[in-house]
This record gives structure tokens, C-alpha cells and sequence, in this order.
């Protein structure tokens, strides 16, 4: 028995030395470790004629040594040519998982032989990816470089590799692709980006083929859909470019429900790319212009029908006589004249009816005055105001003249020192223009505006033209543009301060003097320059850019000074409409800025900002009492006393009762807590004031509702107040009997946030100092909900 087990014992350890050499020798194999002898004679093997005899082959190898492998300590190379099996691992996703088994194996058994990680195979695909990745990167480098032409070459180069790939010359590489092939499906991408190219040159139908090619490869792509309707909105294709839009709308809908859902579902859904507003923008846009196609259509029928067509196309083709005319003829006053006598004709009829306007969008005058033949620098000055009037009342005419932009955009900007009427012109084209989501998207995207045109923008704002006239209605139209632009999408700061390149710290230092520049008449110029500075302010404040946010900090001061300076002005002494909506937009502003710094203490009291605040109450509430909000968190104390010697003439009640949901009501509650803190005699006031009911009834409403969702800070709000008022027990008594203690404890079970639920919580627990409230609040088990959500609120 003993000799048996010896036996057993002596095979064991020769398997376990087999099982140890084996596994490093396929390491070694794996790790790329195989000899130029042992590749020639793999190479040998896998190009031999298929067709030879079997029983020569098998006597071949029957001649052959028998493979040996080697004992635990040797370190040499096997006597026999091995395949470099770790060129498979690209196309083999099991032997990474194969590789890691072996290592553990090892692992176990003691072994402290290195293991080295196998090198990736270079498969014939792999060739055929890097050689396309190359023109790939070519093509990118060339689209940002604006050269969409060579970016296409570029693309189709790297397709065609994929396409028609180039003939493999390695044996052995044909050999293994042959024994386990590789698929080498063109990547979607590069149709994509061939896509867009074919869209900045406005090839839409050859942007619509790459992107259903795309879609044929990758139908998940949201891309390849968001171009591909792009694409048929260029043909006017709408009803297929709506339906690819609603595919990425469900697309981006299924991606933002997983999301919420849980975050690990993110990978099970792809990320569209793009947002839902986005989405909903583009679609709102393509069926707006299907709606006027329609509309169109009918529109043009009406006017061929009256001859209204004929006669504008007549004029505009006079016009256009005149100019090639001009450009034909030695310079003179006749022939200047007769252009300007032509121009001034169709600005007066332009002005006199959008009928007019749609009439030129219809009988082809934007491409006739647009094309590079007509419009050059020296008819830009006759050509630009008739464009100003075409657009400046038909939106249609607005997207119209997205297809001319660049064109416009590049002929102006190398005109030299332009009258003040056409620079006039081209600023109201421009600022008109973005009020169209159609056109500030072309402009965003726009290749020629760039940091030429930033620096344009940017010299009118600054007063530094070089000679070139200005005026406030040109600033005005210029910070319109730049507010504009900002608020239209996400990106926009960035367009602003990259793109553009326009800093904030220079774009912030011209407005503290525009915030300033009015008259008390009713001046439409001077009213829309400070509001639109203000819209400017509001558009930086918003963001979250750090630059924007630096230079908000730098010029806090100095903004906040015109803005205050210019109220002064403004109020009390004019009460027209317009210096109310002035006071209305500088109030919103201050209010925006106060949201990224505190407020500075001593322009608190240079401009005695707390009490015109106050006195404000009387005519602008709303803007008013959230700009006390603000000043609350630095400045309770100032805020508070303030009142105590106004609150006659303060209009409180009305604004807690206040349904807008505007913030109002929420920063009303706001003040008055912080009021009510002052003391008992504070309380006595706002009773004395029909206080308590006004808060009773506040809150009932707000129980009245399903989900408090954007009421629940008002909710927190008013409990506070509540609170404040209940700290007496024959407060509280008064508020139980105003039916204050149910819909208190209903909204602490409906509140979610802390904070919320802690005022609410105080505002109970005060009222239970009256022994009916404190039966009721047991009624309706709000001792439990308290009590369960004190480690959390406390």
C-alpha cells in the first residue's frame, strides 16, 4: 500500500511539473516571446499549398520531432517553432479572461515566475483602422481650419480605406485574418463628420446620404439623425426631417429617464449628446418653417395673382442694373445718386407694409442683392439698409437670410470706415436677427464671425471706432446682440468669450457708463440702450463661467453704482411708464448681481439702497422686496429696522398672498420672518394688521395642492413666520383657531427639504403650547412625524 501511494504521490508531482512548464511556456507564447526561427516556421506551415498530398503532409510530420517541453528550471527556448498567439487578442474577447485563469493557476501553486501581460496582435484591420484614423485626423484638422472641401477628401479617404481596403502583403497576417476574421465595418463617424462638412457648404442632399449611411451602421447614432434632419430641413424635406428629430427626442427622453433612475443604467443607454430643450428648439424651428412653406405658397399665389410680385421684382432688378452700372462707370455724383435714389425707394416701400417685405422675400431680392456679384465693399453702403428693412418686421425674412450671413457678415467687415448709416443697418440686421432662434444659430456657427467681429462689437461698445461713427442706437442694437446670444444656449458665454473673442472684463467695463446714458423722455433709443445694457448684465450673471464670474467681482462696484445713480435719477421725481420699466430692469439687475456677491456696505449707504428699496414697496413690489431678500443674509439687522419705519405704507399682506409664482410670495415670507424676530411688539403689529390670517391662509392653500414642488420654500417660509408668531400661548391659541394646525402638519409631511421641514417642525411644536393643538396635532399623528424626523432636521 505504502509503494502504491509512493507510486501516486511521484505521478502527482510529474503532472504538476507538466501543468508548470505548460503554463509558462504559453505565457511566454502569449507575452510575444517566439524566435524568428520559430516565426519562419509558422509562416512555412500556414503558406503551404492546401492542396498537397494528405499523406505526404502527414508524413512530414511524422518526421518531425515531437514537441518537448521543458522542465520547471529550464530558461531556453523550446526546440520547437511555436505561433505568436498573442496576435489574436484583438479579435479574441476570451483571452484576456483565459489569460487571467493561467495566472491564477500560478498563482496558487506558489509560483514566482513573472507574468508578463501579452502585447496586442496587429491583425490587417487594425492596419486598415490606423491607416483611416490618419485621414480621419487629417479631415478634422482641416474642418476646424474652416477648409471643408479638403476636410471632405480627408473623410472619403479614410471611408474608402475601409471600403476598399488596400491588399494585405504579410503571410502570416493573411493567414490568421483568413483563420479567424476581423470585422471592419466603417466607422459612423466618419460619415457623420463628412455630414456636417457637407452642411457648411450647404450640400444638403450629400449630408442626408452620409447620414443615412450612418444610420446603417450605428442606428443608435443621434448624430447621424440630428444632421440627417438638418439635412432635410436644407431640401425642405420637413416631414422626414421631423420625423428624425422625434427620434432623437425619444432618444434623449430614454436617456434622462435612466439617468434618474438610476445611474448605473447610463451605460445601458447611450448618451445622446444633446438636451431636450435643444431638441425641442430644433423641432419647434423646422415646423415653423414648414408651417411657412405653407404659408408661403399660398402668399406667393396671392401676390402673382395681383401683380405685386412683378412690380417688386422689377424694382429690385433696377436696383441691381444700377449697381453693376456703378461698378461698370468711372465714379460721379450722377451715378451715386441714381443708386441711392434706387435704395431709398425700396427702403420706403419696405417700411410701408409687410406685405412689401414678404414680396421681396418671394421674388428672389435677398439672392439678388446678396450674391458676391452684387453686394461687394463699395455697394455694401446702398445694399444694407434695404436688408434692414426687409427684415426688420417678417421673422420669415429673418431665416431667409441665414443662407447670405457669412457673406454679409465678411463684406461688411472689410469695408473701411462705413458711413454711420450703413454700420447702423448692419447692427439693427444683426440685433433684429437673434431675436430668430434660425438665425442666432447660424450666427453661432457662423465661420466668419469670429475674433475680427468680436473686436467690431466690442470697439462701438468701447467708443474706440477709429473714425467710424456711432451712436447710442448702434450700442443699443450691439449689447441687444451680445444679451442675445449669451441666454440663446448654454454654449453662448463661451461663443462670446472664446469664439468671439470678446473678455468679459472688457465687454463689463463699457456698461456701467451705457447703464447711464438716458433720457426722461419717452426716447425708445435711449429707454432699449439701458435696457439691454441690463439684459447684457443679466446674461453674465447667469452664467457660471469663473471668468464671468471674476469679472462680475472686479466691476461689482462700479455696476452697482450706475445702477443705483440712475434710479435716483429716474425716481420719484418721473412717473411716466418708461422710467417705471427702466426702474423695473435695474431693479432685476441689481437683483442678479446681488445673487453672485454681497452687496457692497458702502454703497449701502451712499445710495441709501435699503430705504429706496423700501419706499419702492408702493410702485415696484415684486422687484423690491426679492432685492430685500437678497440684502437679508449680510444685512438682517439694516433690512429690519428699515422697515419698522415704513411698515405703514408697506404693502406685506398683498404680497404674501401673492399666487405668482414668480418668487414673490417666498421672499415676501422671507422679510417678514426676519421682521418678526425683532420681538413681541413686532407680533402685536402684524396681528393688529390682520397678520395671522393672512398666513392662515396662505397655508391652507398651499395644503390645498398635490405636491408643494416649487412652494415648498414658500412653505418653509411662511412656517417661520408662524413660528415667530406663535412663541406666546395666546398666539398660538389665536392661530389654532384659525384652523393653523392641520395644514401645517400636512405640509411637514409633504416637504422634502431640511430645511423646510425644520420651520415647519418649529411652527408645530410652538403651537402645541395650546393643549387643542396639541390633541389635534396627536389626532393627526403629528407628534410621530416630528419626533421620526428630528435626527434628520436637527
Amino acid at each position: 500500500m505504502v509503494d502504491i501511494l509512493a507510486g501516486l504521490k511521484a505521478e502527482l508531482a510529474e503532472f504538476d511539473e507538466f501543468v508548470d512548464s505548460y503554463t509558462t511556456k504559453m505565457n511566454e507564447i502569449l507575452s510575444g516571446k517566439v524566435t524568428d526561427e520559430e516565426r519562419a516556421w509558422a509562416q512555412n506551415e500556414l503558406t503551404q499549398d492546401n492542396k498537397s498530398d494528405l499523406a505526404t503532409s502527414r508524413s512530414d510530420a511524422d518526421n518531425r520531432a515531437p514537441l518537448r517541453l521543458p522542465k520547471r528550471h529550464s530558461r531556453g527556448p523550446l526546440e520547437s517553432p511555436k505561433l505568436d498567439y498573442s496576435k489574436w487578442d484583438a479579435i479574441n474577447p476570451d483571452a484576456e479572461e483565459e489569460e487571467e485563469c493561467i495566472a491564477l493557476a500560478a498563482e496558487k501553486r506558489g509560483s514566482t515566475k513573472q507574468q508578463h501581460e501579452p502585447t496586442k496582435r496587429v491583425t490587417a484591420a487594425d492596419k486598415i483602422r490606423q491607416s483611416a484614423n490618419q485621414h480621419r485626423e487629417a479631415g478634422n484638422k482641416y474642418f476646424k481650419d474652416r477648409k471643408y472641401h479638403k476636410a471632405i477628401e480627408e473623410y472619403t479617404a479614410a471611408i474608402n480605406i475601409f471600403l476598399n481596403p488596400p491588399q494585405e502583403s504579410d503571410p502570416l497576417l493573411l493567414t490568421l485574418d483568413r483563420l479567424i476574421p476581423s470585422k471592419t465595418l466603417v466607422d459612423a463617424t466618419l460619415f457623420t463628420n463628412r455630414a456636417l462638412a457637407y452642411l457648411r457648404l450647404k450640400e444638403f442632399k450629400q449630408a442626408v446620404e452620409d447620414c443615412s449611411e450612418a444610420v446603417k451602421v450605428d442606428a443608435s447614432c443621434a448624430k447621424a439623425l440630428w444632421r440627417r434632419a438638418e439635412g432635410y430641413r436644407g431640401l425642405r424635406q420637413y416631414a422626414e426631417a421631423i420625423k428624425d428629430v422625434l427620434k432623437v427626442k425619444q432618444m434623449v427622453t430614454d436617456y434622462e429617464a435612466a439617468k434618474r433612475k438610476n445611474n448605473r443604467c447610463k451605460k445601458a443607454v447611450c448618451n445622446p449628446g444633446v438636451t431636450l430643450a435643444e431638441v425641442d428648439r430644433l423641432l419647434d424651428a423646422i415646423e415653423r418653417e414648414h408651417l411657412d412653406l405653407k404659408a408661403e405658397e399660398a402668399l406667393k399665389e396671392d401676390l402673382e395673382h395681383d401683380g405685386s410680385n412683378m412690380i417688386m421684382e422689377g424694382l429690385v432688378d433696377g436696383f441691381v442694373r444700377e449697381i453693376k452700372n456703378a461698378a461698370e462707370l468711372p465714379p460721379s455724383n450722377k451715378v451715386n445718386d441714381r443708386i441711392v435714389s434706387a435704395s431709398d425707394m425700396l427702403v420706403r416701400l419696405l417700411d410701408a407694409d409687410t406685405i412689401v417685405s414678404d414680396a421681396f422675400r418671394l421674388c428672389g431680392g435677398f439672392h439678388r442683392l446678396l450674391n458676391p456679384d452684387i453686394l461687394t465693399s463699395s455697394s455694401v453702403n446702398f445694399v444694407l439698409p434695404v436688408i434692414a428693412r426687409a427684415t426688420s418686421r417678417v421673422e420669415a425674412n429673418r431665416r431667409e437670410l441665414c443662407q447670405y450671413l457669412n457673406h454679409m457678415i465678411t463684406t461688411m467687415l472689410a469695408t473701411q470706415k462705413p458711413p454711420l448709416k450703413t454700420i447702423s443697418a448692419a447692427a439693427e440686421i444683426l440685433s433684429s436677427g437673434v431675436a430668430e432662434d434660425t438665425f442666432a444659430e447660424a450666427l453661432c456657427q457662423s465661420n466668419v464671425v469670429g475674433e475680427t467681429f468680436g473686436r467690431f462689437v466690442l470697439a462701438f461698445l468701447g467708443g474706440e471706432t477709429d473714425g467710424v461713427a456711432t451712436s447710442s442706437t448702434i450700442v443699443g442694437h450691439m449689447l441687444k446682440l451680445l444679451g442675445r446670444i449669451m441666454r440663446y444656449t448654454l454654449k453662448g458665454p463661451d461663443i462670446v468669450m472664446v469664439k468671439w473673442q470678446i473678455s468679459p472684463d472688457k465687454l463689463l467695463a463699457t456698461l456701467p457708463i451705457h447703464l447711464k446714458e438716458y433720457k426722461l423722455a419717452n426716447d425708445e433709443t435711449t429707454e432699449a440702450l439701458t435696457v439691454h445694457a441690463c439684459r447684457c448684465i443679466d446674461a453674465i450673471a447667469g452664467t457660471s463661467n469663473p471668468k464671468f464670474t471674476s469679472a462680475l467681482k472686479q466691476y461689482h462696484e462700479p455696476l452697482i453704482d450706475s445702477i443705483w445713480e440712475t434710479i435716483h435719477r429716474l425716481s420719484p421725481t418721473n412717473s411716466t411708464s418708461t422710467a417705471s420699466t427702466l426702474i423695473l430692469h435695474l431693479l432685476a439687475t441689481y437683483h442678479n448681481l446681488l445673487h453672485k456677491t454681497p452687496a457692497h456696505p458702502t454703497l449701502l449707504s451712499t445710495h441709501s439702497i435699503i430705504t429706496t428699496l423700501i419706499h419702492l414697496l408702493t410702485t415696484q413690489p415684486r422687484a423690491s422686496i426679492s432685492c430685500l431678500a437678497k440684502l437679508l443674509r449680510f444685512h438682517s439687522e439694516e433690512v429690519t429696522v428699515a422697515l419698522d419705519g415704513w411698515w405703514d405704507i408697506v404693502p406685506m399682506i398683498s404680497l404674501i398672498r401673492d399666487p405668482a409664482g414668480d418668487g414673490t410670495r417666498t421672499a415676501a415670507a422671507q422679510v417678514l420672518a426676519a421682521w418678526l424676530k425683532g420681538g413681541e411688539r413686532r407680533v402685536a403689529e402684524w396681528e393688529m394688521q390682520n397678520g395671522f390670517e393672512a398666513l392662515v391662509y396662505v397655508l391652507l392653500e398651499l395644503s390645498e395642492g398635490q405636491e408643494l414642488k416649487e412652494d415648498e420654500k414658500t412653505a418653509g417660509n411662511i412656517g417661520l413666520c408662524i413660528a415667530e408668531c406663535a412663541t406666546k400661548a395666546n398666539h398660538a391659541k389665536t392661530l389654532h383657531k384659525l384652523n393653523a394646525t392641520e395644514p401645517l402638519v400636512y405640509l411637514l409631511r409633504s416637504a422634502k427639504l431640511p430645511t423646510v421641514q425644520r420651520n415647519l417642525a418649529i411652527a408645530c411644536a410652538r403651537l402645541c403650547q395650546n393643549s387643542d393643538a396639541l390633541s389635534r396635532v396627536r389626532e393627526l399623528k403629528g407628534v410621530e412625524l416630528m419626533y421620526s424626523l428630528g435626527t434628520k432636521i436637527l
